[in-house]
């Protein structure tokens, strides 16, 4: 979903503008504005082009087809369910997409400002129309007709004829939906006619800045879904969000086409409280405490938040709609503002009992200051209390909050290492790590996650399943790896007192360390649960131009255990437990409803067809939820608006954690699957970065992902010194003959692999070291760094011979690409020939020149990782790893299955 502003809703009682407690005023087509840009916009459009084309993690190119994805998303802002365009219109601003390009380029605003000219125009006739029918009494519902409910990928319409139709038939739904919602028709036509006489009144007061805030968002959001421009009021509402002290209901709005929706819910806010409020929930109407209503379909989303705010303590009814075509519902919410504070919802450990075994299930509903200090405080408490059999980390509905956090917290679950790897627009990857040593927990340890486990919370359960130490269950999470930060546009040497706004761009990604990104493809459980929120509605993947999954070299780690051992009997016992339960079953039936319906693209605006509809809907929610009633030993209602407010049927998706924690605490009771070795040239045996590769999905262009591999000979050189003291170097015979020290099966698979591949010695070494015996690891381990010097050095001999021959020196980096001063993206590479570092990074900003990482900066960080990692971004990411083998990592061949293999100890 594209979010045009998100404002999240609080703060003191704040008064009201004159426009919107005055009463409305209808303008005629000639009273509608002919808006222009203002003075100011030249120079906030200079400064955010500037920003987001020079300092955005995906670099792009401002040409025909970039144009054409701004126009798309313009289309999308102002004509969401595409009913004002027709298809030769539209076909008209794609052919002056050049204009759009001087927009973005040059800030030439003329164009986009005469489109939302002709978009004001076009909605005036589309409202007009509505109330025309009414006022005529034309409403026919009786007709066989049917209305395309969601048009969002839908074709532009061919002409007005087509438009009018399509006109004609959202009324009748509008219609319908007021009259199955217990209204007389008189009731539903007056509110439909103040409902949309309302829309006409706010077209009269669209402003510049509106228009320029549009545009700029089409253009934020054709990069990627998480870049957004903030207009000085969103600006002020975004800072007031931050500082988590305001009063209001807690949820985070956009806006959508003419509708206000429900983007997300603050943990321990009033909206979360009251228990009725869902994502992606429509706000129609808002009721203040004194009777005074306001239908605010086709409201800007800054007076709908001015309707909601009020002082704590008061009460605001909101009117919802829910759903959409027959599923759609009607209801309203009474909410008591109240301050919204993160803290509000600290974690906490609730104990289960399951089979005679204590089960702590641990909350975290927020990433919140200090929230590793509330964990640790209640691991503590129940462990003092009595013994803990297994622990659940429950991340369901978490959408992630402050990444030290998560660094923290994940880090009281092992002794110490890395959790996290942080890579900018420009390469640089810097490890997060946990130092403390202390472990708060060392037990069986589940993570459950949803689809509504997004960023930080990704973090955690992706760590945590990294190093063995937690099985993750549930369903795949959100799938945002993405890091933004916000910067207003103004600037301390600017000489006038105009706003400016500001903006929010992503400036890097998240990686696990295992070298996989979460972004886009989020953290797969071991053990999926049935999946009770729509994947197509949420997530990552539902989002347009969200940037795509790649990954880097993974770091060094400690493993603890082998958890895909675990995972095949735990999903049986599972997957035989939820076949047999009555509740998932009633959850899988309804689920199967809901998506049966949603396919159909169409639905009757025949009143008779709705009503019988809608009978059918009742009844079958109403069958569901005295099942669901019944095994929970509790007497069934007659209406399903019966049950109380607060009320919440058993969480099924959390007994099935419990009952796999139970059994993965027996498991481990009776055997511990230990991660398993790998010998220490197969340590870094993960796909480079497509980019380094020059294949593939290119990495965001700008982010020049890894820097070129220096030339292999100097590399040899460098490196054959510490290479040769090593013991398993000593005797080269030894080395070549150790697949014989495995068996006569392990020598013909490694002969194989390299027929195979022709991978030289080292191919064959390393895949002889595969079938090894334990006692032979070490040993296979010395044949793969003989075999390897062998190899390299081959490799290296080639080009210097071809070279000579050519008179000309061609360098090539470790996998065979010519080196190259300019990278694949067109950035200037960061290395030499040799692997020296060249200098910092540095990036042309607007009218200034700054260093994304100072030169004693950058050299303090790389001392600080080469201390605590041996998997540095300027050491072994750019060479086989010739370091201390007692570390864990993930390699090529188990990382899919999540398997981690330590190296052998000596």
């Amino acid at each position: 979903m594209l979010k045009l502003s998100r404002i999240a809703l609080g703060v003191a009682a704040l008064a009201c503008s004159l426009t919107a407690n005055a009463k409305l005023s209808v303008p005629t087509f000639e009273e509608l504005p002919v808006l222009e840009p203002e003075g100011i916009h030249q120079t906030a459009c200079t400064r955010t082009a500037n920003s987001f084309i020079r300092a955005h993690y995906k670099a792009i190119d401002v040409d025909n087809a970039f144009a054409d994805k701004v126009i798309k998303q313009y289309l999308y802002y102002m004509d969401y369910n595409k009913s004002i365009f027709t298809r030769a219109e539209v076909d008209e601003i794609y052919a002056n997409r050049d204009r759009i390009v001087r927009a973005i380029l040059l800030c030439d605003l003329s164009y986009p400002y005469e489109i939302y000219n002709s978009s004001i125009k076009k909605r005036f006739n589309k409202y007009s129309f509505f109330v025309d029918m009414i006022k005529n009494k034309k409403i026919d519902l009786t007709t066989d007709d049917q209305v395309e409910f969601n048009r969002k990928d839908a074709e532009f319409l061919p002409d007005e004829t087509a438009l009018q139709r399509q006109w004609i038939n959202e009324l009748k739904n509008d219609y319908i939906l007021q009259l199955l919602s217990d209204k007389t028709p008189e009731e539903a036509s007056k509110r439909l006619m103040r409902r949309y006489n309302a829309a006409l009144a706010k077209l009269s007061q669209i402003r510049s800045e509106d228009v320029f805030s549009v545009f700029e968002n089409s253009f934020a959001t054709a990069i990627d879904p998480h870049t957004s421009y903030l207009s000085p009021e969103d600006s002020e509402n975004f800072n007031d969000n931050l500082n988590l002290s305001l009063e209001g209901i807690g949820a985070v709005l956009t806006s959508e086409d003419e509708y206000t929706v429900i983007n997300s819910i603050l943990p321990g806010s009033p909206a979360e409280m009251c228990k009725k409020l869902k994502a992606k929930d429509k706000i129609v109407g808002v009721r203040q405490a004194d009777g005074s209503y306001e239908d605010i379909i086709g409201w800007r989303l800054n007076e709908v938040v001015k309707k909601i705010k009020g002082p704590k303590g008061t009460r605001v009814t909101l009117d919802i709609e829910r759903g959409e075509g027959s599923q759609m519902t009607t209801f309203s919410v009474d909410i008591i503002r109240d301050k919204v504070r993160l803290q509000d919802s600290e974690a906490k450990i609730e104990m289960k009992e399951v089979d005679g075994k204590k089960i702590a299930v641990l909350k975290i509903k927020s990433f919140y200051t200090n929230l590793h200090q509330d964990i640790a405080r209640e691991i503590a408490r129940v462990k003092k209390e009595g013994k803990v059999d297994a622990l659940i980390v429950d991340l369901r509905n978490n959408g992630g909050g402050l990444l030290p956090e998560a660094t923290l917290s994940s880090g009281l679950f092992i002794k110490q290492g890395p959790i996290v790897l942080v890579r900018d627009a420009r390469g640089n990857v810097i490890p997060q790590f946990d130092t403390d040593p202390s472990v708060a927990y060392d037990g069986p340890l589940v993570v459950l996650i949803n689809r509504l486990s997004a960023s930080s919370s990704e973090i955690m359960a992706a760590a945590l399943r990294d190093y063995g130490r937690a099985l993750v269950v549930g369903d795949t999470s959100f799938g945002k790896g993405t890091v933004q930060q916000s910067k207003p546009l103004a600037r301390v040497y600017d000489f006038n007192d105009a706003e400016l706004g500001s903006i929010h761009y992503t400036i890097a990604k998240f990686y696990r360390i295992n070298g996989g990104s979460t972004q886009l493809e989020g953290v797969s459980p071991d053990i999926f649960l049935p999946a009770i929120i729509d994947n197509k509605e949420f997530g990552e993947s539902s989002e347009v131009n969200a940037l795509p999954w790649d990954k880097i070299n993974p770091v060094a780690f400690d493993g603890y255990l082998n958890i895909a051992a675990y995972v095949p009997e735990l999903a049986r016992r599972s997957q035989e437990r939820i076949s047999k339960s009555r509740a998932f079953k009633i959850i899988q039936a309804d689920l199967d409803r809901y998506y049966a319906l949603k396919e159909k693209k169409v639905i009757s605006v025949n009143l008779d067809k709705r009503k019988k509809m809608k009978k059918e809907d009742d009844e079958h929610a109403l069958k569901s939820t005295n099942e669901r009633l019944a095994l929970m030993g509790k007497a069934p209602v007659k209406k399903v608006k019966d049950l109380p407010d607060d009320f919440e049927f058993e969480d099924n998706i959390l007994n099935e954690a419990l009952a796999i924690a139970s059994d993965f605490a027996d498991a481990q009771k009776l055997k511990v699957y230990d991660a398993q070795p790998v010998p220490v040239f197969n340590r870094y045996q993960v796909e480079r970065d497509e980019l380094s590769e020059g294949k593939g999905t290119q990495s965001p262009p700008g982010a020049a992902a890894m820097p070129a591999r220096p030339e292999a000979q100097r590399v040899i050189e460098n490196k054959i010194t510490s290479i040769s003291r090593m013991d398993s170097l000593n005797d080269s015979g030894k080395a070549s003959a150790a697949p014989d020290m495995s068996t006569a099966a392990g020598a013909a698979d490694a002969q194989a692999a390299m027929n195979r591949t022709g991978g030289g010695a080292a191919g064959a070494a390393s895949a002889a070291h595969d079938k090894a015996a334990p006692a032979a690891a070490d040993a296979a381990d010395k044949a793969i760094l003989s075999a390897a010097v062998t190899d390299s050095k081959e490799k290296a001999e080639a080009p210097a011979m071809a070279s000579a021959a050519e008179d000309e020196v061609i360098h090539h980096t470790l996998d065979g690409q010519p080196y190259s001063r300019i990278t694949a993206t067109g950035e200037i590479n960061n290395m030499d020939e040799d692997g020296a570092l060249l200098g910092p990074w540095r990036t042309a900003n607007e009218d200034d020149t700054f260093l994304r990482v100072s030169d004693s900066e950058f050299k303090a960080l790389l001392e600080d990782s080469a201390r605590k990692s041996t998997s540095v971004h300027l050491n072994d990411s750019l060479y086989p790893s010739v370091w201390p083998r007692d570390e864990a990592v993930a390699s090529k061949d188990n990382a899919a299955s999540g398997h981690i293999r330590l190296a052998p100890q000596h």
